[in-house]
């Protein structure tokens, strides 16, 4: 929307002049990171954690297939807590004292879209509720997705743990609509959903907390890292199976209405000569689905949340990971490094249902998908005759 040729950016940009700050109108007035929040303005809050804990060295073997995408090579994680703190919008986005917007702990989906954080195209926040006690904000952009869920959110839990209890907190703040994965690994992490303070109303949530709690991503966005992988297999270790993985598995995505391969059945037709079985993984627990990950020897996939289970495969399994050429994202090789993987791609023909890229339906070459199924661990010679290992 435009007023007298001005967007809502160009408009804030002109209010910052005005003597005062985005709880009464406009956007915040300043921008930093954490730490330099924190070290500019030691009065109001401090980070705690910084540099404990050991992520990932420097990334030096990704893919040529994966190489147009820029990669993070290094994160250190943090808790910070500030005094007075606001939390603004359904992703999460944190304000300081100041009006500073803590950007690094603020994150949306926009990277290379040209635009900025929403909450500088918003002209009038809701009033803020005031939160006594301890507040701690674990939600990012995403939530209400498996994937950013198991990997951004949850981590956030255990990141914020090493400096305080997770009893001693009064509010978690993320976006939270009860999914059955969400209710199920709260419960599994030990935290009671009275807690959840649900930040659903997009715009509209504005809360500012006595003392607030604000844990770092566990990693950059969409590069899953060993912190993340080892977190999710504690909180599932007795659901994961210890017997050398035996089964052959392929995840459907008929019924997500998204990135589905179009000429399903044939693959399937092919895959049924190996005992291939069929999943929806949308239709199982967490706990089933890391049960299934655990026993699985080789799985084929088109890329989506599912892949998000890889975290619970055991060493040496075989993933095939199915693409189009209209969305191509690196995350579960970084997921399959941590775990020692065998993971290997390919890239269909993307089929358009919508106009944006990232649903595309794929239709795949079923010469290049035996190939490929071949150099992953398929041998010829056991069609018909493969025996399962009990």
């Amino acid at each position: 929307m435009t007023y007298f040729g001005l967007n809502r950016k160009n408009i804030n940009d002109i209010i910052k002049i005005l003597p005062w700050n985005s709880e009464i109108l406009g956007a915040p007035r300043n921008r930093a990171s954490m730490h330099d929040y924190v070290k500019t303005f030691p009065s109001w809050g401090r980070i705690e954690l910084q540099d404990e804990m050991s992520f990932e060295k420097d990334i030096a073997d990704l893919p040529v297939f994966f190489r147009t995408q820029d990669f993070c090579q290094r994160y250190s994680p943090f808790v910070a807590q500030l005094y007075n703190g606001r939390i603004w919008g359904c992703n999460g986005a944190v304000i300081g004292k100041g009006d500073y917007f803590i950007s690094d702990v603020s994150r949306e989906f926009n990277k290379g879209m040209n635009i900025d954080h929403s909450i500088y195209y918003t002209l009038k926040q809701v009033k803020s509720r005031y939160l006594k006690g301890n507040t701690a904000v674990i939600g990012t952009a995403g939530a209400n997705i498996y994937y950013h869920w198991m990997m951004d959110v949850l981590p956030r839990l255990s990141i914020l743990s090493r400096i305080i209890s997770l009893d001693e907190i009064d509010y978690f703040v993320t976006q939270y609509d009860g999914l059955p994965f969400q209710q199920e690994t709260l419960e599994k992490a030990g935290i009671p959903s009275k807690k959840i303070l649900a930040s659903n109303g997009r715009l509209n949530f504005h809360v500012k907390a006595e003392n607030l709690y604000v844990p770092s991503f566990a990693g950059p966005l969409d590069q899953p890292g060993s912190f993340q992988v080892n977190y999710l297999r504690t909180l599932f270790a007795d659901h994961m199976g210890n017997k050398t993985p035996y089964r052959n598995i392929y995840i459907s995505r008929e019924k997500t209405g998204r990135r589905q391969i179009i000429n399903e059945e044939e693959l399937l037709h092919y895959l049924s000569l190996y005992e291939f079985e069929k999943f929806h993984t949308e239709e199982m627990t967490v706990a089933e689905q890391a049960s299934l990950f655990s026993s699985a020897k080789i799985i084929v996939c088109s890329h989506g949340s599912a892949l998000t289970n890889l975290a619970f495969c055991m060493r040496g399994t075989s993933v095939l990971d199915i693409f189009n050429t209209s969305h191509i994202n690196s995350c579960f090789w970084f997921l399959s490094r941590v775990n020692l993987l065998n993971y290997q791609y390919m890239c269909g023909t993307p089929v358009s249902i919508d106009g944006n890229p990232k649903n595309d339906h794929t239709k795949v070459d079923l010469e290049a998908f035996k190939m490929i199924l071949r150099n992953i661990g398929l041998d010829e010679k056991e069609k018909y005759g493969k025996k399962r290992q009990n």
